[in-house]
């Protein structure tokens, strides 16, 4: 059989169709835990995690004040928690 030559409506179905399914591979949210950070290096509590991660990104911003009050927040919270290893990593 002669192969046939794919009309142009096929062609845009199959473009959509392909674009569609490969959309929500870019829509993913990120991790809630940082990859680059091995865990042994991250607060095990949530709110002083959050909070140094929050210092990090304001400090790469360069919003100093910003992440100097927030680093000092979770310090002062692991302090209050006890938590002597998320003090270390929040020094």
């Amino acid at each position: 059989m002669i192969a046939r030559i794919a009309s142009p409506a096929r062609l845009q179905v199959f473009s959509f169709l392909l674009v569609f399914v490969s959309i929500p591979s870019y829509c993913q949210t990120p991790p809630p835990v940082n990859r680059d950070i091995p865990v042994e290096l991250q607060a095990t509590d949530p709110e002083i995690r959050t909070l140094i991660e929050e210092a990090r990104s304001s400090a790469d911003m360069g919003n100093y004040d910003v992440a100097l009050s927030k680093a000092k927040a979770a310090l002062d919270l692991a302090e209050t928690k006890g938590l002597v290893g998320d003090k270390a990593l929040a020094e």
